[in-house]
């Protein structure tokens, strides 16, 4: 799993490739959800997410027993 860029601005990526219907979620590290999809597969472009302050921020990806974490931060 790789999400780039990091620092991000505006818009990410993450690319999972091989994996498929998993869950994406993005939170503030206070855990307040701020976007969530339901079944992605291979990649996903968050884009259009200036809105969002400078600071740390967390990204999850599951599905039944797989989950992985990553940090992310805004600039």
């Amino acid at each position: 799993v790789t999400v780039y860029p990091n620092p991000f601005n505006s818009s990410f990526t993450m690319s999972f490739l091989g994996l498929k219907n998993m869950k994406f979620q993005m939170t503030d590290m206070s855990g307040r959800l701020l976007i969530s999809y339901d079944d992605v597969s291979d990649q996903i472009i968050i884009d259009g997410v200036d809105y969002l302050k400078n600071g740390i921020y967390l990204i999850y990806l599951s599905k039944d027993r797989i989950h992985n974490r990553r940090t992310l931060i805004k600039n």
